[in-house]
């Protein structure tokens, strides 16, 4: 398995939490959200990956949606992140932290 493969699993095992972290920072379209991921270095997510995560997280009560009519065009349907997404979050960054750790540790004393 070559480097490429190990950052597309890595990127694709994060995606969820990477996706919680840029909504908490602003209320943002499904689009939109594919574009600051990408800026952030996930590569192309195509949306037939990221709507079944952005719609399992609405139905579990971590995000919510209203219609933004206030730009010229079609209304845009946003997301933010509810409180319950926010405490999600907070969980998904310190599980984050401490398997960087564990890998940290694993690869220390493989030296």
């Amino acid at each position: 398995m070559g480097i490429r493969q190990w950052r597309n699993d890595f990127a694709r095992s994060a995606l969820p939490y990477a996706a919680l972290a840029v909504i908490s920072n602003e209320d943002i379209h499904g689009y939109e959200l594919i574009v600051r991921l990408k800026e952030y270095g996930f590569g192309h997510v195509k949306g037939g990956v990221m709507y079944p995560i952005l719609r399992r997280f609405e139905d579990d009560g971590l995000l919510e949606h209203y219609w933004d009519t206030t730009s010229h065009g079609p209304a845009k349907k946003m997301l933010r992140l509810t409180d319950e997404g926010r405490n999600e979050l907070s969980g998904a960054e310190n599980a984050w932290q401490d398997i960087s750790r564990s890998l940290s540790m694993i690869s220390k004393r493989g030296k």
